[in-house]
């Protein structure tokens, strides 16, 4: 996807679905939060600075229809959703962790 400047989350690309999907690799789930304070939009070099990551379970997808993907990027942006409301609740002032 694409960086916003805000760190609001954008809307999700098709392409890593459908890259996972053709290959039949797990789709896994994820939410990164404070990276835009580590390489802001626009900048050419990262700045020092902490970075939570959370994984969600891998998604199956060597089995999946087509239409089942649709399925799976929805669920894929709630998880995201709910990590980066959990994230930014546990750390109101920034990510104090790397995990």
């Amino acid at each position: 996807g694409t960086r916003s400047r805000d760190g609001m989350l954008l809307p999700y690309h098709r392409g890593s679905f459908n890259i996972g999907f053709r290959a039949g690799v797990p789709i896994v789930p994820f939410a990164i939060e404070g990276t835009g304070k580590v390489m802001p939009k626009g900048a050419w070099l990262p700045r020092p600075g902490k970075v939570v990551v959370r994984l969600g379970t891998p998604i199956d997808s060597a089995h999946l229809s087509r239409e089942a993907l649709d399925q799976v990027a929805r669920d894929c942006r709630a998880f995201t959703d709910r990590a980066l409301r959990e994230i930014r609740k546990n750390t109101p002032s920034g990510p104090a962790t790397i995990s």
